[in-house]
């Protein structure tokens, strides 16, 4: 995957694919998937436009929710689908002060010379989110530009896949209905660090991460999944805890420690780990003594062990690379 800059582009100019893309969710994917149909139709090259963070965090920071994916997670996501060439667009205040009109001929007329688009129903640009697929359509009416507006893609409970219905069923523990929207397990990406030493102590050592403090996290509680590290060819089975550890009562911060169910062979200390949420087992709570955490423990390692197994390990458990440079 490259990135689209002043100096580096494509020898074909671009259909593109324009959002925040929160999630890369399957809303995403069939936006992305649609517009590479498009770009093959035409002869032309393919360029997924996303914004550097999420635009209400400039327009209405206090509206701004908790995200799905911090920026080099997204990037990631991207880079799984196979998307060629991504444009990172600065979400800054000039850029959301342009009208609607504004915002397509600069940014996709003159700066990208766009030769087909391809939304979603509920895409809105410009200044006030004035802009809609129909402003888009009358624009590319008058230059010859094809414009396709996707449908809304519904989860098979038959509900529209969106980030904010994403968000509001991690928030509710529900990661099995947020993994079916999102099209793969809901991956939070942080870089190991040292510990306390207490679950190498009682023999189930951790990797500890702490997870952006704004992307969006379910209830505290102990979670089997997959990680993985960047170098790691697959996923491996993992269980873990996110919270504030009250049986030893001296937490500062929440945390995400994640246990491998096998030996990866790899040193995880200042290495970025990616944690993927596939089912809670239960709530974090506060045990009368070590002895009975080390007891619930053992019993959480088994089930979840039996579960992994019952499971094949998903295709993308993205953990970003260290050289990941957006442009």
């Amino acid at each position: 995957m490259q990135f689209w800059s002043a100096q580096v582009r494509p020898d074909r100019r671009p259909v593109v694919t324009v959002g925040t893309f929160d999630g890369v969710h399957l809303g995403h994917q069939r936006l992305i998937a649609a517009a590479r149909t498009m770009s093959e139709e035409l002869g032309a090259a393919l360029v997924v436009v996303t914004f550097d963070r999420h635009p209400l965090t400039v327009l209405h920071p206090a509206r701004a929710p908790r995200i799905l994916t911090p920026l080099s997670v997204k990037l990631e996501y991207l880079a799984a689908l196979d998307v060629p060439w991504v444009r990172v667009l600065p979400f800054t205040p000039s850029l959301a002060q342009l009208s609607p009109e504004g915002f397509l001929e600069q940014e996709l007329g003159q700066a990208m010379e766009v030769v087909g688009v391809t939304i979603g129903y509920n895409f809105t640009f410009g200044a006030g989110a004035k802009g809609t697929a129909a402003t888009l359509r009358q624009w590319g009416a008058q230059r010859g530009i094809p414009v396709n507006v996707l449908d809304p893609v519904r989860s098979d409970d038959h509900h529209v896949v969106s980030s904010s219905a994403i968000r509001r069923l991690i928030e509710g523990g529900d990661l099995a209905a947020a993994n079916r929207a999102l099209g793969h397990c809901y991956t939070v990406v942080a870089t190991v660090e040292r510990g306390m030493g207490r679950g190498r102590q009682i023999g189930v050592p951790t990797a500890n991460l702490a997870p952006d403090p704004d992307q969006v996290m379910p209830p505290f509680g102990v979670y089997v999944g997959w990680a993985r590290c960047p170098e790691w060819p697959r996923a491996v089975g993992a269980i873990a805890n996110w919270g504030i550890r009250p049986t030893f009562g001296d937490a500062p911060r929440p945390l995400l420690e994640v246990h491998l169910l096998e030996e990866a062979g790899y040193q995880l200390l200042g290495r970025p780990l990616g944690f993927g949420f596939w089912q809670r087992l239960r709530e974090e709570r506060r045990f009368a003594s070590v002895e009975e955490l080390v007891e619930q423990i053992r019993h959480d390692l088994k089930r979840a062990r039996e579960q992994v197994a019952s499971q094949s390990a998903p295709a993308v458990v993205v953990a970003p690379p260290e050289n990941r440079v957006v442009q």
